[in-house]
């Protein structure tokens, strides 16, 4: 059977391998182009030709599937790569041998997805403009050999980091400067640059690129990427082991792997800092693993990461800086350790899919920013572009309060739909939750002295809200507009006493009011509180929740019955989806002399399901089967009747 199976692959390999087209293309140079891999490779030993799109229309001849080609292979022996040769292409690699000497003017320009290229130190010049507007270009290696750069090489592209592995400077090496210049001598002069003295050591590990530190003592860093399928799982760790040496990681760089499309699961189980930018735009990557001995993570590390749609922040991390999780538009889930104490401006900006934030119970006070303006040093609410569905605050929050920060983190957010305060928060601020039109259940701790002016205003859907022990001020309109309020449970025992018009706007014939014990006289003698129609002494259902008052709705208990021959379900929550497993006790497998006992039972479990809703607990029943063979005769009498229905409600009921 194997053999069979290698000898059907080894005859489908050439089919597989067979060109699409190809031609020649310089001076025993020939060229070929594979459809199924969207791959282009140049064979041979020689020089490529010149090509001139500007004056006379002369592309090469593969740019007629320019659009297409996606992986560009240079095999050995070519030994320079002529003027435009890959202008105007779409392709993300490029793999370039140590036979080439020469790179030709604009032999890449205009290469829009080209993210990354390694001069080899074969090259000893790379002509005008030849990497010209190569937007998504980020990492470049320059190679040893490399002695003359021409003009606008690398103008207009996104080079981030240029690893520079030649011991004087090239003539012209300004065109190739990057944000961050890794060198290993005193001969450059950029403004940015960091000097490795063994820099030409660099080695590369699971898509990641290192640099010796220090050799005798076995320490290196991490400095860039690989960016092609090799980068798919990409891992950083404490430690790394090449050539059977291991050593220790000490810092992973700014820019290490940004615009890396390729990387789709991370994991960092590193014991250090993550630097700015490290993973910005890395938009396919799903899933990300950050170890407990990552300490900080910088700005703008995540920015972008519009596939992730879930981290686990370390515990020991205490700052989340400027933008880390901007524009991570799949991220569901964020929950804040108890560590934490800095959340910096824009953190979560556009972060439209971010529906639950968990800010976990601590004696530490969390400071939160806001979402910063272009060019204005204000912005707006931290949680503004996010489409909260709930909230649980388990510390006190301190941020900027003006309407030029956009007043609370909360502000206006016509999503969010249940907030939890524990009782570490001591005050809700002004305006805090203002405008939250979606806003339907609020429970607040023992904590909380003070709820401020405005601090629920406009919440036109809030209806179950629940205080604790501790309050003892309302400000003013705090519940201007709250029409739809039907539930207020106080556990105060002196009436909270009431700004102007704080509770006007609660409907008194629809809102019932729950107090302690012994307090119904203190109420109903208070000012504004003894405007509700219907007070009593409880807690009534506004401080309790059934699935957390950060879970979606639950869908109610399913029910089981016989229906003659068929199994029917019903649910209170209409809509549902009903998963169901019918299993007998009967079912079984042996070997008989004699008879085989039935016990005629049926095992059914059901849940129900649906969209926007949490699933339903599990119902299970067991069902005995008539001997008369009759479906439905649960009581074994030989017909189908009234009689059953009962007999099958006790069973339901588990009676």
């Amino acid at each position: 059977m194997k053999q069979a199976i290698l000898s059907f692959i080894l005859a489908f390999l050439p089919i597989m391998a067979t060109a699409d087209d190809s031609g020649t293309c310089g001076e025993n140079l020939t060229w070929s182009y594979v459809e199924a891999t969207k791959t282009l490779t140049i064979s041979g030993t020689g020089v490529m030709y010149d090509y001139n799109p500007h004056y006379d229309y002369q592309y090469a001849p593969w740019h007629k599937y320019i659009g297409n080609i996606q992986n560009v292979i240079i095999e050995s022996g070519v030994a320079s790569i002529g003027n435009n040769a890959f202008y105007d292409g779409y392709f993300s690699t490029v793999t370039i041998p140590n036979s080439v000497t020469s790179i030709g003017n604009s032999a890449f320009a205009f290469c829009y997805s080209l993210m990354s290229v390694t001069i080899p130190n074969s090259v000893t010049s790379i002509g005008a403009g030849a990497f010209y507007y190569c937007p998504k270009l980020t990492s470049v290696i320059i190679g040893s050999g490399v002695t003359s750069i021409g003009s606008d090489a690398f103008k207009s592209t996104n080079l981030k980091k240029t690893i520079w592995l030649t011991n004087s400077r090239p003539s012209g090496y300004s065109y190739a400067a990057g944000t961050v210049n890794y060198v290993s001598n005193d001969q450059f002069s950029f403004s940015n640059q960091v000097k490795y003295q063994f820099l030409s050591s660099y080695f590369e590990v699971d898509g990641i690129r290192y640099v010796p530190v220090s050799p005798s003592e076995k320490t290196c860093d991490a400095i860039d990427c690989v960016y092609d399928e090799s980068a798919t799982n990409t891992k950083i760790s404490s430690t790394v082991s090449y050539k059977g040496v291991t050593m220790n990681v000490k810092e992973i760089k700014p820019y290490l792997a940004y615009y890396n499309k390729f990387i789709k699961a991370l994991t960092i189980d590193y014991d250090g800092e993550l630097p700015n930018y490290a993973f910005t735009n890395c938009s396919n990557m799903q899933s990300v693993s950050l170890g407990q001995k990552v300490s900080a993570i910088g700005s703008y590390a995540f920015q972008d990461c519009s596939a992730l749609e879930a981290v686990e922040i370390p515990d020991i991390v205490t700052v989340l800086n400027d933008y880390t999780f901007s524009d991570c538009t799949s991220l569901k889930e964020i929950k804040i350790k108890p560590k934490m104490t800095d959340i910096k401006n824009s953190v979560f900006n556009n972060c439209t899919s971010l529906a639950k934030v968990i800010i976990a119970d601590s004696e530490e006070e969390l400071n939160l920013g806001s979402n910063k303006k272009d060019n204005n040093a204000y912005g707006n609410p931290l949680f503004s572009s996010c489409p909260l569905d709930s909230v649980y605050i388990g510390r006190n929050i301190n941020y900027n309060t003006g309407s030029n920060y956009g007043y609370s983190p909360f502000y206006r957010n016509t999503s969010l739909r249940a907030v939890k305060i524990t009782d570490k928060e001591t005050e809700i601020s002004e305006n805090e939750f203002y405008g939250c039109t979606n806003l339907q259940r609020v429970i607040i701790g023992d904590g909380v002295t003070t709820i401020g002016n405005w601090a629920f205003s406009g919440c036109s859907s809030l209806k179950y809200f629940a205080f604790g022990s501790k309050v003892d001020n309302i400000g003013q309109e705090a519940f201007s507009d709250c029409s739809s309020v039907i539930e207020i449970s106080s556990k105060a025992q002196a009436a909270p006493l009431c700004g102007t018009q704080a509770l006007d706007d609660i409907n008194k014939w629809d809102c019932k009011l729950y107090v302690p014990e012994g307090c119904l006289a203190v109420y109903q003698s208070a000012d504004q509180w003894r405007d509700f129609f219907f007070t009593e002494v409880g807690e009534g259902t506004a401080s309790q929740s059934d699935n957390g008052p950060f879970e979606p709705n639950k869908c109610e208990m399913p029910t089981i019955s016989m229906n003659g021959d068929k199994v029917s379900f019903g649910c209170k929550t209409e809509g549902v989806s009903f998963h169901y497993s019918i299993s007998s006790s009967d079912a079984q497998i042996g070997v008989a002399e004699k008879d085989v006992e039935l016990k005629k039972t049926l095992t059914i479990s059901v849940y129900a399901t649906k969209d926007g809703y949490s699933d339903s607990d599990v119902v299970k029943s067991e069902f005995k089967i008539s001997g008369s063979g009759i479906p439905g005769d649960v009581n074994n009498d030989g017909k189908v009747n009234a009689a059953d229905h009962v007999v099958l409600s006790n069973i339901i009921m588990n009676k």
